[in-house]
């Protein structure tokens, strides 16, 4: 390209986009931060509340259920909590932990005082920074891409992970409403025959 190809504000104009794109692309990170950090907030809770309800509640709710439905049960409260570990995990290393910013290097800033800067023509430091603005503006957007890739991973996790606490509360309300007459019953029926065996050994 010859300097007689080259339109000034042509080359303004490009280094103006690149700039708002650029700054786009750093509120867009911001964005993705913040509900990352929502998502992990979110989850603490959810994980805290299951902590102190398996501490002071557990033994108590799981002794009135089937044996077979408790160990379900179990199981499928132990698997979500895996699940939602594994998505405050992702939501932290993947997204919400700091990386390098990206944007013109302080190598060339440190330069700008000097001749082979400050004796450019506008329309070549214009250039310039249209070029460090492009640059920056893909690393930034490659990255946002894999921020917000491993961010839905999250969000699909959080919603397994929901999906089967509330699948062991189901198996549960079912067990206790429908099975619960039976498992009763044959507890009192256990607890009669202990009393008969102790009678008779009497």
């Amino acid at each position: 390209m010859t300097d007689e190809q080259i339109v000034p504000e042509t080359v303004t104009a490009l280094r103006d986009a690149a700039r708002l794109l650029w700054k786009d692309e750093d509120d867009r990170a911001s964005s993705l931060n913040a509900r990352a950090s929502g998502l992990t907030g979110f989850i603490g809770v959810i994980l805290s509340l299951a902590a102190v309800v398996g501490t002071i509640g557990g033994t108590t709710a799981s002794s009135r259920l089937a044996d077979w439905v408790r160990v379900s049960v179990g199981i499928v409260v132990a698997l979500a909590l895996i699940v939602l570990v594994v998505a405050v995990f992702l939501a932290v290393w993947k997204v919400l932990l700091p990386r390098p910013g990206i944007t013109i290097s302080r190598e060339d800033t440190d330069h700008y005082v000097l001749p082979k800067f400050t004796s450019l023509e506008p329309t070549m430091l214009n250039g310039y920074l249209v070029d460090a603005y492009t640059q920056a503006l893909k690393i930034e957007r490659a990255r946002n891409d894999e921020k917000a890739c491993w961010l839905s991973r999250s969000y699909k996790l959080l919603c397994a992970g929901l999906a089967l606490v509330a699948l062991a509360g189901a198996v549960a309300t079912l067990d206790a409403y429908v099975g619960g007459d039976d498992t009763a019953g044959g507890r009192r029926a256990e607890h009669s025959h202990r009393a008969d065996s102790s009678g008779a050994r009497r």
